[in-house]
Formats: structure tokens, C-alpha cells, sequence
């Protein structure tokens, strides 16, 4: 906490002069170095040169400043202090998702047996198969029929030969017999060949019936792909939503913080000042003085009785705690009203009445009437004596429960 460029004070008494002199404070904003002069003369004026960049007004140490995380530029959490965003984790698993693919040559043989027209290669085979299976039948057949044949003309040579119509007889019993049995053989082959298309068919059925549960079986890994990529992209999602959610809390926490800060700092403040202001109206009180400046001048006057200057010491003391602003304004700024109204010839006796109703106001009705009341009453003095003071303290508002005697 060091001396601002070009000046003998402190950036903390700096503050301390806006907080003072809030009047200037839109000129500081819009160019700082053109009030600072101005600045120096206060602290000047208030130390006569003789001060600490430490320390306030009143020559108390400032309190350390609140150690915000926020950067005053941007309003949001200095990059030191936000939790960065996490890599994400989506495009790896696609990545590798994608190297997982199904072989499909399996289920394509088999859509293409059950979808098909014609016979199945198992089915060509068969029926070569059985051609050549008929084809030795055949032969067999043949054969079969010419050892008949023999058979029936060595039967007849044995017999001493055979006439010319049993001749004739044989040889057409020989042709017969084979052509039947060539006949048999080509009607097995038909009923083979019908049984090899049927059984063709039969298993291209089952192909077709089994051909959904397959491909079903078969996109499982791809609805798995889905789902594991859904839930990639969902992890990234939560992930960037936790870490937003974390820098807002933290922003939040720390304006909270911040005001708590202040708040406590402006009340340990006001009670330290308050503290000190009602340590020295009791001094007074106790020496017969005035409570407050009017009062003071009356006391002097025409002195009150202890009882009294005791409840007018109570009420300061509660204006402080209760109306601070008021407070603050008439014990800081309207110190010379009483040296500037006795040179316009005010005579202070007759003020009396005016606290002999305070007086009754507190006894009455309680301090905040009291104070209430005397504040509007102090109004109407710097109206008629100190018109600056006067605009000014229209400025202050706070909650006030006066009501005037008349009404009550």
C-alpha cells in the first residue's frame, strides 16, 4: 500500500477522499490525475504535511483490501482461478469406435441363399452328383438286361437249340427287361432330383427365417457403438456443465464475499468512529458541555440539569448506531454552523423550547422519534442559515419514524 505517483498519500487514502467527496467522484473516474491535486490539498490542509500513507484520517491503520478473484476488467473470474475445461472425450471414442467394424461377408452368403432364385451351389453338386449316380444305374441296367438275355439263349442251346418264334421270344423279353429297368432308373433319378430341389428349397427357407434374428445379432455392436458414443458426448457435456457450474460458484462466492467484506469492514468502521463520538459526548456531558452543536450553545446559554444532558447524550449515542448517515453529515460537517449563525445575531435562548421538545420526544415516544425530529428540525436551520449545507443534507435519505407532535 505505497504513495500514488506525483503525491504524498497512499491509494487507500485516495478512497478514503472519494468516500468523503463523492461529489468528485465522476470527474476522478473520467480523469484521475486532474482531481489528485485537489486531493493533496485536503491531506494537506487535514496533516499539514505531517501524515502516514498507512494510516486514515484519523490516523488509524487501513485495513488490508479484500483479495478478490475477480477481474475488475471483465467481471468474471481471473483465468488463475477458473477450472479450464476439460479435454473432451467423444472424439477419441469415435475414433476408436470406428476401427470397429463387422465383418457382413457371412450374413451376405447367407441373404444371398435365402433371397436367391435357381438352385444353391449345394444343389448344382447334388444334381451332378446324382446324374452320375444314374448314369451307373443306367449302365448296371443295361447290362443287366444282356446277362438276361444270355442267360435265357444258353438256357435254350442246353435245351438242343431253340426254334425261330422262341428266338424271337427271348430277344423281346430281353429288350423289355431292359427297357424297364433303364425306365425304373430314370424315375428314381426324376424322384431324386425332385427330392434334391426340395430339400434345396427347404434350406433356403430356413436361411430366410433365421436372416432377421442374424442381422438383428449382427447390429448389436452398432447400437453398442451408438450408445457408447452417446455416452461419450453426454460425459463431455456434464463435464463442461460441472465446470461452469463450478466458475459460477465460485464468482458468486466470491462477490458474496466480497460485500461481507465490506459490510464488516464498513461496520467495524462505523462502530470505531461511533465509539469515538460517543466517548467524547459523554466527556462533554459529564463537564456540563453541550451534546450536540445546537444543544451545546443552548447549555451555555441556559445550562441543563444532569438527567437531561444524559438523555441528550443517549440520543446521540443512538443516532449514530441508528441514523449513521444523518450522524455522520452533522457531526462532520456542520461544525461551524453555531459560530456562523451567532455572527447573524442568533440568539440561543431561544432554542430552548425546541430541546425541551426533544427532550420530550425521548421520554415519550423513544429516541427514534426524537431523533427523527430533531432531524427535520436541523433542515430548517441550514435552510435558513447555511443553504449549501442544506441541499446537501436533502441528499440523505434514510427510514424515519418521526411524527410530529401535532399528529400525536
Amino acid at each position: 500500500m505505497g504513495k500514488l505517483l506525483n503525491t504524498s498519500y497512499s491509494d487507500a487514502q485516495e478512497k478514503e477522499m472519494l468516500r468523503l467527496r463523492p461529489d468528485l467522484k465522476e470527474q476522478y473516474d473520467s480523469n484521475p490525475e486532474a482531481i489528485r491535486p485537489h486531493f493533496q490539498t485536503m491531506m494537506d490542509e487535514k496533516f499539514k504535511g505531517v501524515y502516514s500513507t498507512e494510516q486514515d484520517f484519523d490516523g488509524r491503520p487501513f485495513a488490508p483490501d479484500y483479495a478478490s478473484m475477480i477481474d475488475p476488467k471483465t467481471g468474471q473470474l481471473e483465468s488463475r482461478f477458473q477450472l479450464g475445461a476439460a479435454e473432451k472425450v467423444s472424439p477419441w471414442a469415435d475414433e476408436q469406435l470406428g476401427k470397429l467394424n463387422l465383418n457382413t461377408e457371412g450374413i451376405d452368403k447367407l441373404r444371398g441363399i435365402g433371397t436367391g432364385t435357381g438352385r444353391t451351389d449345394w444343389a448344382n453338386l447334388a444334381i451332378q452328383r446324382q446324374g452320375v449316380e444314374e448314369a451307373a444305374a443306367r449302365d448296371e441296367a443295361n447290362t443287366s438286361a444282356d446277362r438276361s438275355a444270355s442267360n435265357i439263349w444258353n438256357q435254350l442251346a442246353m435245351r438242343g437249340g431253340a426254334s425261330g418264334g422262341e428266338r424271337e421270344r427271348a430277344a423281346a423279353e430281353g429288350v423289355l427287361s431292359g427297357r424297364n429297368a433303364v425306365a425304373s432308373v430314370n424315375r428314381q433319378g426324376m424322384l431324386d432330383r425332385f427330392a434334391i430341389d426340395e430339400k434345396d428349397q427347404g434350406t433356403r427357407m430356413d436361411v430366410l427365417k433365421s436372416l432377421p434374428g442374424l442381422e438383428n445379432t449382427a447390429l448389436d455392436p452398432q447400437f453398442k457403438k451408438i450408445q457408447l458414443a452417446g455416452q461419450a458426448k453426454e460425459s463431455d457435456i456434464n463435464r463442461d456443465v460441472n465446470t461452469r457450474q463450478f466458475n459460477l460458484n465460485t464468482l458468486t462466492n466470491d462477490y458474496q464475499n466480497k460485500n461481507k467484506f465490506d459490510m464488516d469492514r464498513y461496520g467495524q468502521g462505523m462502530q470505531a468512529w461511533a465509539a469515538g463520538k460517543t466517548a467524547d459526548a459523554q466527556t462533554k456531558a459529564a463537564s456540563g458541555g453541550g451534546i450536540s452543536y445546537i444543544c451545546t450553545a443552548v447549555h451555555k446559554e441556559e445550562p441543563f440539569e444532569i438527567t437531561e444532558l444524559e438523555s441528550l447524550a443517549a440520543l446521540r449515542e443512538a443516532s449514530m448506531d441508528m441514523r449513521p448517515d444523518r450522524a455522520f453529515f452533522y457531526f462532520s460537517k456542520c461544525e461551524g454552523l453555531v459560530p456562523k449563525m451567532r455572527e447573524m445575531g442568533v440568539n440561543f435562548r431561544e432554542f430552548r423550547p425546541f430541546v425541551k421538545t426533544v427532550l420530550f420526544y425521548i421520554n415519550e415516544y423513544g429516541v427514534e422519534y426524537a431523533m427523527d425530529y430533531y432531524w427535520d428540525y436541523l433542515k430548517q436551520v441550514l435552510q435558513s442559515y447555511d443553504k449549501p449545507l442544506y441541499e446537501e443534507a436533502l441528499k440523505i435519505v434514510e427510514p424515519t419514524t418521526v411524527v410530529a407532535l401535532e399528529e400525536k
